[in-house]
C-alpha cells in the first residue's frame, strides 16, 4: 500500500502523530472532508501528514457517511425510545404516577432527534454541557430540542454523582 499506515507509527514524528489525531477526530466528529483538506493545507501540514489522516481505513468510512448517519440517528432515536419507556414504567412502579413534568425528557421526532444529534456528538468527545448549550442557543435550536438533549445529560450526572 502506497499509504503510510498511521496504526503502525510509519515514520511520523509525534508532532505529525500529534496532527494525523487532530484532523482524524474532526472528521470523526462529521467535519466535511473538503474542509478538513482546506484546514490542512492552511496550516501547511506535510504531503504525508496529509495522506495519512485521509488513509484507506477512512475512505471506506468516508464512502458510508451517509449509510451511518442514518443509521446513528435510528440508533440514538431507539435509544431514546427505550430509555423514556423504562423511565415512564419504573416511576409508575416506584411512584405509582408518571411523576412531575420537569422530569419528563421530551419526546423528539426523527427531524428533531437529526439536529439533536450533533449536540450529542459535542457531549460525547467531552464538550462541557454549558458550552453544548450555548452552541444550541446560539444556533437558535428549538427549546424542545434543547431541553431533551440537556435533561439526558443532567440525568446522566445525575446518576453518575
Amino acid at each position: 500500500s502506497s499509504h503510510n499506515n498511521f496504526r503502525s507509527g510509519s515514520q511520523l514524528s509525534e508532532d505529525d502523530k500529534a496532527h494525523v489525531m487532530k484532523f482524524r477526530r474532526m472528521l470523526k466528529c462529521g467535519v466535511p472532508a473538503d474542509a478538513v483538506r482546506h484546514k490542512m493545507s492552511l496550516d501547511g501540514l506535510k504531503t504525508k501528514v496529509q495522506e495519512t489522516v485521509f488513509s484507506e481505513d477512512l475512505l471506506s468510512e468516508e464512502n458510508n457517511r451517509n449509510h451511518t448517519k442514518v443509521s446513528l440517528i435510528e440508533t440514538s432515536t431507539q435509544r431514546t425510545n427505550i430509555a423514556s419507556m423504562l423511565e415512564g414504567h419504573l416511576k409508575k412502579q416506584l411512584l405509582g404516577s408518571t411523576g412531575s413534568e420537569r422530569d419528563e425528557v421530551p419526546k423528539l421526532t426523527d427531524e428533531e432527534e437529526a439536529i439533536a444529534l450533533k449536540y450529542r456528538k459535542m457531549l460525547k468527545v467531552g464538550m462541557p454541557s454549558d458550552a453544548v448549550a450555548h452552541a444550541m442557543k446560539r444556533d437558535q435550536v428549538p427549546e424542545k430540542i434543547v431541553a431533551a438533549v440537556t435533561e439526558t445529560t443532567n440525568k446522566i450526572q445525575s446518576s453518575t454523582d
